[in-house]
């Protein structure tokens, strides 16, 4: 009887070596990837890649297939930490972060998809509690996770009957993992973790069964209450506001990303209506000098790719040179729509790039620079996908979760220094972008309109509200989605992946 085959990445050591040993006590045949093929658990069938760098997945492949084994089930168990302020963030540690916790993950599961469909196969994505609350000193450690949730999510509904996706969510547990991240000592003695072995043999029979779930009573309580009780928890991990000093009486200086168009145009003519100053990025040189010419001397736009890390760094420089702000937007967002297995994964990673690592570099760029006043306003563009998912577009979705957890945690930590953050969760708009990715536009008439929007947002930034649904038929589907998840996912499969594939 042939025994089943597992990839394990980051089997170096902590949770990954436990995983290691864990599957190989069930007889199944254990192939261990580390940076080195030293780092590799001794015994066991190994593999070399660094997921820091674009050409891991591939390599991956290529060393399976020297090895003459196809795996019944990937574990995407790499990761990397960090513990800190979000001001104490580096563009390399942003980085470094989103490579190895999110896009080796999406990249490495779609070159594995056709080696795990033969097997009818699974794919394994460990996660974390800390995706689902606030994570004021693990805020990007904490939004690549959810970001990696909302991928596992949508993929689950679309590789339904060919591949089992599974999430698991462990609380802490007692690793190299948080030194390395670093927690200092005398703050992680007192924390409670669990033992590796154990979580790992848990994990292993979850796997086994093919079953997500949370692992032990205090994660699958403090997931449920981060899900289901999402303002409380919100109050109860922040402290109060603090009060901030009045900027003065000169205009308001406010940054838009993807201002050009859409919501973008929509958010740049509400400021500039009140006399503000609006600087913004996109793009479209074309649509930003024909808004420029329609807003007057009150919007400035720079052209740039979001895409290019050169660009972007060459931007984020110009940025605070133009500031400091009052208002923060980030707004610029593409998205790529369609079966995940057969689409150019050129296309999704321009997608994870423009909707997460942009803004999340941009975020990083202003704290480290100053270029926030205080009392600074942030708005954080994610999507009603963040309650009800999205089929079909699995890394928009992941980058929309990412970024919606990244401004939650950002809020608990900026909050008692005077500086809020928004996370925005719109539905259908009435765009270019929603018509160009909407597999059925004969309801466009009903979509909001980018005015409307933009003075929903507008309200929730001067409010200092902390999540912004707009529409109450909006948030009547998200709370169906908190509550209900399986029923708004079989609703958007039939209404939005079955149209897409034509079935």
């Amino acid at each position: 009887m042939r025994r089943p085959v597992v990839l394990i990445t980051g089997s170096s050591g902590g949770l990954g070596r436990a995983l290691c040993t864990a599957f190989s006590r069930r007889g199944w045949t254990v192939v261990g990837h580390a940076r080195t093929l030293a780092a590799v658990p001794s015994g066991l069938p190994a593999i070399a890649a660094d997921l820091r760098h674009p050409e891991a997945a591939a390599e991956i492949v290529t060393q399976l297939q020297g090895l003459g084994l196809t795996p019944d089930v990937l574990v995407c168990n790499a990761g990397l930490g960090h513990y800190g302020p979000p001001a104490g963030l580096t563009p390399d540690i942003v980085d470094e972060l989103l490579e190895v916790n999110v896009w080796s993950a999406i990249a490495l599961t779609h070159a594995l998809l056709p080696m795990l469909r033969q097997r009818h196969g699974a794919v394994a994505f460990i996660s974390s509690v800390a995706a689902t609350v606030p994570a004021p000193d693990y805020a990007l450690y904490a939004a690549t996770k959810a970001g990696l949730d909302g991928f596992a999510r949508n993929l689950r509904i679309e590789l339904a009957g060919q591949v089992d996706v599974l999430s698991l969510w462990p609380g802490g547990v007692r690793t190299p993992m948080h030194a390395r991240s670093g927690v200092p000592a005398e703050r992680s003695d007192g924390w409670r973790l669990a033992e590796a072995a154990s979580v790992a043999n848990a994990m292993t029979d979850r796997i086994s069964a093919r079953r997500s779930s949370a692992l032990g009573i205090g994660p699958t309580l403090t997931r449920w209450a981060g899900r289901h009780l999402e303002g409380l928890i919100d109050l109860a991990l922040t402290r109060q506001i603090a009060d901030v000093p009045d900027a003065g009486p000169e205009p308001r200086c406010v940054l838009v990303t993807g201002a050009a168009d859409g919501i973008g145009l929509a958010l740049a003519r509400a400021y500039v209506a009140t006399g503000a100053s609006v600087v913004g990025v996109d793009v479209d040189a074309q649509r930003a000098a024909a808004a420029e010419a329609a807003l007057g001397p009150g919007l400035r736009i720079l052209a740039a790719d979001l895409s290019e890390r050169a660009a972007l760094t060459q931007v984020s420089a110009a940025l605070l040179d133009a500031g400091p702000y009052d208002i923060v937007i980030q707004n610029a967002g593409i998205s790529a729509v369609g079966a995940f297995a057969e689409s150019d994964l050129a296309a999704q990673r321009r997608v994870f790039d423009v909707n997460l690592r942009a803004p999340l570099q941009l975020s990083v760029a202003l704290l480290a620079g100053r270029g926030l006043r205080p009392g600074a306003r942030l708005g954080f563009l994610s999507s009603l996908s963040r309650y009800v998912g999205y089929p079909g577009a699995a890394v928009y979705a992941a980058t929309k979760d990412g970024l919606a957890h990244f401004a939650r945690s950002l809020d608990a930590a900026l909050r008692p220094t005077g500086t809020t953050a928004l996370r925005i969760h719109p539905g259908p708009t009435r765009t270019a972008h929603a018509a160009r990715y909407s597999p059925d536009n004969r309801r466009e008439a009903r979509r909001m309109a980018p005015d409307t929007l933009a003075a929903h947002i507008v309200r929730a930034l001067e409010r200092r509200e902390r999540v912004l649904i707009p529409g109450l038929a909006n948030r009547a589907f998200a709370e169906l989605g908190r509550w209900a998840p399986g029923l708004t996912e079989r609703l958007l499969k039939r209404s939005l992946l079955d149209k897409m594939s034509g079935s």
